[in-house]
């Protein structure tokens, strides 16, 4: 199958527009949800033990707990579980979800304001005024990044 790239600036910066044949119907709606699932995270809801697909970006901190991580919702009350430990979940870098130490992974874009702490750590604050210290180890490339992002 070939794939042919038309640039037009009438379209819209949200909009991509795709033009196939009907047969080809079933591989474009595989790309299609290839582009959908990587932005999506399966959790399990530890009440029910039911699965949850959420968007990365929802996202606030994952805590290691044993074999398991627990992630914590920017937006909700309820804790979800992953069947992963953080060095597992390490490929989140790239959404923005890094490590601050050895027990705990934040999402970079919900923080909200950090200040130096004791022994070269760092105490970070995100928007939902939740509090996490990050570790020597990680300190220097935290604030780094933090002030990339210019919060």
């Amino acid at each position: 199958m070939n794939i042919k790239t038309f640039w037009k600036k009438e379209i819209h910066i949200n909009e991509l527009h795709i033009s196939a044949n009907p047969e080809n119907k079933k591989e474009v709606e595989g790309l299609l949800k290839q582009f959908e699932d990587k932005n999506i995270i399966t959790l399990i809801n530890p009440i029910n033990d039911m699965k949850v697909k959420v968007e990365i970006n929802q996202i606030e901190s994952i805590e290691t707990f044993s074999n398991y991580s627990i992630v914590v919702l920017y937006n909700e009350k309820n804790h979800y579980m992953i069947q992963k430990r953080l060095k597992d979940l390490e490929y989140l870098n790239k959404f923005g979800i890094v490590r601050i130490s050895n027990s705990v992974m934040v999402n970079i874009n919900r923080i909200k304001q950090f200040k130096s702490s004791e022994n070269a750590r760092l105490e970070v604050e995100t928007k939902t005024n939740k509090k996490y210290v990050v570790s020597r180890h990680y300190a220097k490339k935290i604030k780094e990044e933090i002030l990339c992002l210019d919060i």
